[in-house]
């Protein structure tokens, strides 16, 4: 059921459960959202890893809006406290309200597209440049392209996934 596998997710997101949270997941995955917009597979498991390793304590507050065997919605706030590159939290809690859109294959998220205000991102990431410049149209596309690069070198330096079904991915 959705509802069982949704809370699986957000539970492990909490618990900060890197390998809970990519069995939510299938192998052949996508994920967008306005920083991501097309992430498949592989990369949408190093965009799982890569949030995990940037954020400290998590805390999930949701609403459920609708939901059956194979779509599910829902509209949630996530709380984080921010880490640098290097691990280090920087005392910086981000706070962002999302409506995510989950698509299901054999209780596995095969579809996953979240929806956030890009201007509310931009504020929290980069603080009063994000606020001033964060709603025009270039500044979205140059930090989709700086999150695409970080990200790359996220993947470089993490040993390779197995996209094995039923074996433990670690994270």
């Amino acid at each position: 059921m959705s509802e069982s596998t949704i809370r699986r997710y957000t539970d492990a997101l909490v618990r900060h459960d890197g390998n809970a949270l990519l069995s939510c997941y299938h192998h052949q995955a996508s994920y967008s959202d306005p920083i991501h917009p097309d992430l498949r597979a592989e990369r949408v498991a190093g965009l799982l890893r890569f949030r995990l390793a940037r954020i400290g304590t998590v805390q999930s507050e949701t609403i459920w809006l609708a939901g059956d065997e194979r779509k599910a919605q829902m509209l949630w706030r996530v709380r984080w406290r921010a880490r640098s590159a290097e691990g280090h939290a920087t005392g910086r809690i981000r706070s962002l309200r999302v409506m995510s859109t989950f698509t299901f294959w054999e209780d596995e998220i095969v579809r996953q597209v979240d929806e956030f205000a890009p201007w509310a991102y931009l504020r929290q990431v980069h603080g009063l440049s994000g606020l001033v410049l964060g709603w025009l149209p270039g500044r979205l596309a140059t930090e989709r392209e700086r999150a695409a690069q970080a990200l790359d070198r996220f993947i470089e330096g993490q040993p390779p996934l197995a996209p094995v079904r039923g074996a433990e991915i670690v994270t």
